[in-house]
């Protein structure tokens, strides 16, 4: 049981009340850290809580306030500024789709095919602090070429501007080898022209029927906001045929993520998805959502989505 300290303290007296010269008043301290821990209602105006140390003991007393009278107004102040500090780390986003028919454009069997917007505003902003929200987009449906300037790099050569930026993120699919196939970062070459840093060259360079898709993403901030985050997905829609085999997963840049993965055999009437789980995200990176048929080309046509992330440590 902690100890009680009783401390005689001078008290004014105010307004109806009594005029009481002093008065004793029993506070446990024992569960406090220091004088900034003791909650304001047990502080007074008109009294400063000061702390002596004699060796490893704490010592509290009561006294009576000389310079600072505005005690308690700077606890609360400070109480203010401690919970703004706390909202600094709330990061939190997501985007959705309403009653819409957005498809995954499936254009090869076993094949991961991002979410994004295509040409439509059918991917909708929910509410995001910190975390933005880029609703993706087809960046060539009908590439020109799988290149190969040098060694193992990949050069992908676009039929008309692909505007994107050195560090974007695409998925390469329908590739003319089999190996391109897959996601990767960018680093520009020029308005038409990107190499692929995580994709190699493998032998078979030249013309190509392959598309290039950047998936739509929530993207963590810059700085400030590594840490464990809960993801939530949710998707109901309309396969395009009964019987086949689909992947739905998240994934973080361009790693799957085990615990937010999950298959079912499709039949052909309005279907949910659903996953959630918590994974540890760091700066700059980009969480979206990808589908892959197993089995064929047919498509998936989403009717609904609900896809969120918040930071939760």
């Amino acid at each position: 049981m902690a100890n009680e300290i009783n401390i005689g303290v001078q008290i004014k007296s105010h307004g109806p009340w009594p005029d009481i010269s002093k008065m004793f008043v029993g506070f446990d301290f024992s569960d406090y850290a220091n004088k900034e821990a003791i909650p304001v209602e047990l502080r007074f105006k008109d009294m400063v809580v000061f702390e002596n140390l004699s060796g490893t003991v704490k010592e509290y007393q009561l006294k009576t306030a000389t310079a600072d009278e505005n005690f308690v107004e700077t606890t609360k102040i400070d109480k203010a500024t401690q919970a703004a500090k706390a909202a600094e780390g709330i990061s939190i986003g997501g985007f959705y789709a309403y009653d819409q028919g957005l498809t995954f454009g499936i254009t090869k069997a076993d094949t991961i095919h991002p979410v994004l917007d295509g040409t439509e505003a059918v991917l909708l902003q929910g509410y995001n602090e910190k975390i933005s929200f880029n609703a993706g987009k087809v960046v060539d449906a009908n590439i020109t070429a799988e290149a190969n300037p040098s060694a193992d790099l990949l050069e992908i050569e676009c039929s008309a501007v692909h505007g994107l930026s050195d560090g974007d993120l695409v998925v390469l699919t329908n590739m003319n080898n089999a190996a391109h196939d897959g996601t990767t970062k960018v680093t520009v070459v020029n308005t038409t022209k990107f190499t692929c840093d995580d994709i190699d060259y493998v032998a078979g360079a030249g013309a190509s029927a392959g598309s290039v898709f950047m998936p739509a993403f929530l993207q963590i901030p810059a700085s400030g906001s590594d840490g464990a985050y809960k993801i939530d997905l949710s998707i109901t829609g309309t396969p395009g045929a009964a019987g086949k085999n689909w992947q739905f997963a998240v994934y973080v840049d361009n790693s799957i993520q085990d615990p937010l993965v999950t298959e079912i055999t499709t039949i052909a009437v309005l279907t949910n998805i659903s996953l959630t789980g918590i994974v540890l995200l760091a700066a700059n990176q980009r969480v979206w959502v990808s589908a892959k048929n197993i089995t064929d080309n047919s498509d998936f046509t989403i009717s609904y989505m609900s896809f969120s992330i918040h930071k939760i440590n």
